[in-house]
């Protein structure tokens, strides 16, 4: 088997006739591992002949079909990528090209978006309002707990520093609610910053319009 040099995630999406998100995704599920990767996270490369064969025996036969009859190019031989053009002027197909880059990345866009549709409908993403609000309820109990406590704590300490224990619970009681109301002020401004959905995968990229 030949092996051809190692491609941007982009670049092999192109081979596969996919997206860079679905390749992100088949890397975070392991469907493209060890040999065929070169480099962590986003920059890592793609050697293109490796990673077709582990898809080959990876992947399900429905995963591998797209939108409008697109499909996955598993059993294509892998092509170089084309080299760019030295040329000063544009041929006459490049005005037709650009509109067939242009007419799959609008399929791109519209596979991505049913893709987004179904995972929402499958409960990939949760709402963060939703989260947030569960974690709350969490929070509170917790503190009502500590709160609860703060007498027993009092005493322990009056018994032990030889203070009255009113003093005691009134400390603990003054910084209890100090802290209480830090811990407030840090989730009001974590919950402004945050997004509306979560996901519960790793994300992946977003097409990028043909140059």
């Amino acid at each position: 088997m030949r092996n051809e040099g190692a491609v941007l995630k982009s670049q092999f999406a192109t081979m596969m006739n996919v997206t860079p998100g679905r390749v992100s995704q088949w890397i975070s599920e392991g469907k493209i591992d060890g040999a065929a990767l070169e480099g962590e996270g986003r920059s890592a490369r793609i050697n293109p002949t490796v990673a077709r064969e582990q898809l080959k025996e990876r992947l399900n036969i429905d995963q591998r079909l797209g939108l409008n009859g697109l499909s996955t190019r598993l059993e294509a031989p892998v092509l170089p990528l084309p080299e760019p053009k030295a040329s000063t002027f544009e041929p006459e197909d490049t005005v037709e090209t650009k509109i067939k880059q242009e007419k799959l990345f609008q399929v791109q866009l519209q596979t991505e978006r049913l893709l987004e549709e179904r995972r929402a409908n499958r409960g990939f993403y949760v709402r963060a309002a939703d989260m947030r609000a569960e974690v709350a309820g969490v929070s509170s109990k917790i503190l009502a707990t500590v709160e609860g406590m703060l007498p027993e704590i009092a005493a322990e300490l009056a018994a032990k520093l030889s203070i009255p224990n009113r003093d005691a619970l009134h400390i603990l009681r003054e910084k209890f609610r100090e802290a209480r109301q830090r811990l407030a002020e840090q989730f009001k401004i974590e919950a402004e910053g945050a997004a509306e959905t979560v996901e519960d995968l790793d994300t992946y990229d977003e097409p990028q319009r043909p140059q």
